[in-house]
């Protein structure tokens, strides 16, 4: 997840200038982008930013694993709210709109599950649900 504090060719820090990972917006916002040289000029006029993203990207390791680790035990309820609550944070808004459709491949569940999830948290409060969007 991108959002407010987040960035997309960390590996550049480190060479590497491939993109392993498909980047996709789910939800509409705006961002910016560096070209790689550009990147790397910068990097030699801000000596303090390479350790600043150095600590990003261990950060992100991190959260990675523990994001992996919530998944495979969490139940569906718990991701889509752990979701739910991430995207909120990126957004900076309290209104968004998602489908089912997208939160179930985020949180590798079926759309029937996420679905289900929704209408938990919906009645207790957490969130506003509609039948075509997710508005937390």
């Amino acid at each position: 997840m991108i959002g407010f504090e987040r960035a997309v060719g960390i590996p550049l820090l480190h060479g590497n200038a491939d993109c392993v990972m498909p980047v996709e917006a789910v939800i509409e916002g705006y961002g910016f982008e560096l070209q790689a040289g550009d990147f790397h000029t910068l990097l030699g006029l801000k000596p303090g930013l390479r350790q600043v993203l150095e600590r990003y990207y261990q950060w992100r390791v991190i959260q990675m694993g523990m994001l992996a680790l919530s998944g495979r035990q969490a139940s569906v309820l718990q991701n889509v709210a752990r979701v739910n609550l991430m995207l909120r944070d990126r957004v900076g808004h309290p209104t968004m709109q998602v489908t089912h459709e997208e939160l179930a491949r985020i949180v590798s569940a079926r759309r029937p599950g996420v679905a289900e999830a929704l209408h938990v948290l919906d009645g207790d409060g957490y969130l506003r649900s509609r039948r075509t969007s997710c508005c937390c």
